[in-house]
């Protein structure tokens, strides 16, 4: 049994190790990333979406689903649990761009 476990911990370690290559070149920076032909920023390797107020593009917001359903499991979101990203004031977010490009995430080590 332990090395059926130890084997599948080493299997789903080399696909995430494979994701993070892809998505963000294993490079911590970018796991924050707004486009500067996009109005929204990227979050994390889902590259989840936080639209701006008003915006008007043809995707789907993802960003807030994903904090509820952490929140909904019990996990603290790091961005907000510091206050450095208020959930429901999307007002300022354009003004925070040059903030949010290429800033560590917190709680990224």
């Amino acid at each position: 049994m332990l090395p059926l476990l130890l084997s599948a911990i080493l299997y789903f370690s080399d696909i995430g190790e494979q994701i993070w290559q892809n998505e963000c070149s294993k490079d911590k920076e970018k796991l924050i990333f707004w486009n500067p032909h996009e109005p929204f920023p990227s979050l994390g390797i889902g590259h989840f979406i936080w639209l701006p107020k008003d915006s008007q593009v043809p995707f789907e917001q993802t960003f807030p689903s994903l904090i509820l359903f952490l929140k909904k499991e019990g996990l603290s979101p790091p961005l907000l649990d510091r206050g450095r990203l208020p959930l429901a004031d999307t007002s300022r977010l354009s003004e925070r761009k040059g903030e949010l490009q290429g800033q560590r995430a917190p709680g990224v080590t």
